[in-house]
């Protein structure tokens, strides 16, 4: 059953077309990093410094999840982390 008016076919078309210039866009800006300059900055941190790093996106993983978790019934804080994590 066609929703809006379109038919299913066009609706594939355009969900494809869409997905095509986002990957094109995604590869060119991707393509557009030095990375020889993100491993040399990388080099440059103390031993300490990646873990706080890491710890960083972990605390903003399950702050993001929060609202998640809040509005879902039944909804962990830990599930809702890794339906957003897996999403991301």
């Amino acid at each position: 059953m066609a929703r809006h008016g379109r038919s299913p076919w066009l609706t594939r078309i355009l969900l494809l077309a869409a997905s095509l210039v986002v990957t094109f866009a995604v590869v060119r800006v991707v393509g557009k990093i030095d990375w020889a300059a993100v491993w040399d900055s990388l080099t440059h941190l103390t031993w300490w410094q990646p873990l706080v790093l890491l710890v960083v996106v972990a605390v903003r993983q399950v702050m993001s999840a929060l609202p998640l978790a809040f509005y879902i019934g039944g909804l962990s804080v830990y599930r809702a982390t890794l339906t957003i994590s897996v999403r991301s």
